[in-house]
């Protein structure tokens, strides 16, 4: 068995939803993978239902040495492509790896941010160019960083905002 100082982080785009089949058969190659999942809210039959989800959808992280692993890998069940050129997959710092690991919880599920505004509460802008800046929250976009909100001094302009830049205006 190799050593892990000899391997690295690649990741794998997947065929669209075969995210865990990918994983599972890169496994059987005897490599170690990583597919990290979040908690969602669904919507079945008129109630909402928890299910995890990739955190990453159409991709997952396998840890090998390409001279030795790249073919198999590439031409597993499930995936459509390393991530890299032709020749060279490009490798994930293991830092990146650790921090997504540190995230998860008991259930080996990623933490997200909670959405804590909620739509028509008024919030002030407290980072980048338009630091200062008051508005009405719109709306959370997919990837639960960004949020739109309704500028105050001109209505009709929504604005896309990382959430990180965001506080309620009650707090200014």
């Amino acid at each position: 068995m190799e050593s892990k100082s000899n391997l690295e982080w690649f990741a794998i785009q997947t065929k669209n939803g075969l995210e865990d089949l990918a994983a599972q058969t890169i496994a059987t190659l005897g490599l170690e993978t990583f597919l990290p999942r979040i908690r969602d809210a669904v919507a079945k039959r008129r109630r909402h239902v928890r299910q995890s989800r990739p955190l990453f959808p159409s991709y997952c992280f396998a840890r090998f040495r390409p001279s030795a692993h790249l073919h198999p890998v590439r031409y597993s069940r499930g995936v459509l492509r390393v991530v890299g050129t032709e020749e060279t997959p490009w490798p994930v710092e293991e830092s990146i790896i650790e921090e997504i690991r540190a995230r998860s919880n008991d259930d080996g599920l990623i933490e997200l941010q909670e959405g804590r505004f909620y739509r028509g509460q008024r919030v002030r802008i407290c980072d980048g160019p338009l630091e200062g800046w008051t508005g009405f929250f719109d709306s959370e976009l997919d990837d639960r960083l960004r949020v739109t909100i309704l500028l105050e001094t001109i209505r009709q302009a929504k604005v896309l905002v990382q959430r990180d830049c965001l506080e309620a205006a009650e707090a200014c």
